[in-house]
């Protein structure tokens, strides 16, 4: 069943086979099935026939769950792309609605860039860009819908890795319907305001959606890839990363690049660092209309690639 590739229903009863009655020791312990626990509620490894999933649990007694649990199945129903998560089944016969996804057994980029748990191998600068090139990629893919899809949650704890480290944006629950680049306006206003805020633009902190929020978003993931900083307490005293390197960098990124990611040489003695620095600060605009659009910040990162 796990195996289709449209999503099917799968009853809560095997899912609770598959996951050790969701278990809730972490992977890794105890034959622990926890990936991972979040506002909404928790993901655990599934078993079944030597085929791993992670089944996502949401927590019933949360206000907006129900309409978070649709969002995000009407999202993935709608879009498929390689670098963004597949869904594979879901259930609503149990006490709380289940999402289940294919399986990234390299965890999430927020995580993998923290080096610790069963994460110590650092990721190395090349990896890093292509992770960035990827997210860009799915990104583009959601920006290119008719309306547009807006992620919302855009962030390295959303940015799931497979065993080649491809990354797969994932965690649909916020996507909003954006206003086409065709209309007279550019932006929505909404009247909650849903996300992460270290990663949340200006605009968005005051209601107001667009793609273009996305692109904030992922300028606070490119300081994380250069940096390897938390994004909420970079200097140690809980000062968001955007912040910290505002004030720590002015034209150079050099004073704060993460050393465990190598040299950030090109093989033309070009230093990348510096191009994704430049192409961070483009997205980090505080004005909505002077950021790129996703489509662009992917050329960019395919040309620093390219290098």
């Amino acid at each position: 069943m796990l195996g289709f590739r449209s999503p099917k229903h799968i009853s809560y009863r095997d899912l609770l086979a598959i996951t050790n009655g969701f278990d809730c020791n972490p992977v890794g312990a105890n034959n622990g099935r926890l990936l991972g626990k979040g506002a909404f509620g928790s993901v655990h490894l599934g078993i079944q026939n030597n085929q791993f999933t992670a089944v996502k649990r949401l927590m019933k007694d949360i206000m907006g769950v129900d309409k978070l649990f649709q969002n995000e199945v009407n999202s993935l129903l709608r879009v498929e792309h390689p670098n963004l998560l597949r869904m594979v089944a879901f259930s609503i016969d149990g006490p709380e609605p289940c999402l289940v996804y294919e399986y990234m057994s390299q965890g999430d980029l927020e995580e993998r860039l923290s080096c610790k748990g069963r994460w110590e191998m650092p990721l190395p600068h090349l990896s890093r860009i292509r992770i960035a090139y990827g997210a860009s990629k799915g990104l583009r893919h959601l920006h290119a819908q008719c309306p547009p899809l807006v992620h919302r949650d855009v962030k390295s704890a959303n940015i799931l890795l497979d065993k080649d480290l491809n990354p797969k944006l994932g965690d649909f629950g916020l996507v909003h319907l954006g206003a086409s680049k065709d209309n007279n306006a550019s932006a929505l206003s909404i009247t909650t305001v849903f996300g992460t805020s270290v990663y949340m633009a200006p605009e968005a902190m005051r209601g107001k959606l667009s793609v273009r929020s996305d692109v904030f978003s992922l300028g606070v993931v490119l300081l994380e890839l250069l940096t390897g900083l938390s994004p909420f307490n970079a200097d140690g005293k809980e000062t968001d990363l955007f912040t910290y390197v505002s004030e720590e960098c002015e034209d150079s990124i050099k004073p704060l690049l993460d050393c465990k990611a190598g040299n950030w040489l090109s093989n033309r003695d070009r230093d990348m660092s510096e191009s994704i620095y430049s192409l961070a600060q483009d997205c980090l605009e505080h004005l909505e209309i002077k950021r790129p659009y996703m489509s662009s910040v992917e050329e960019k990162l395919s040309a620093i690639l390219e290098l």
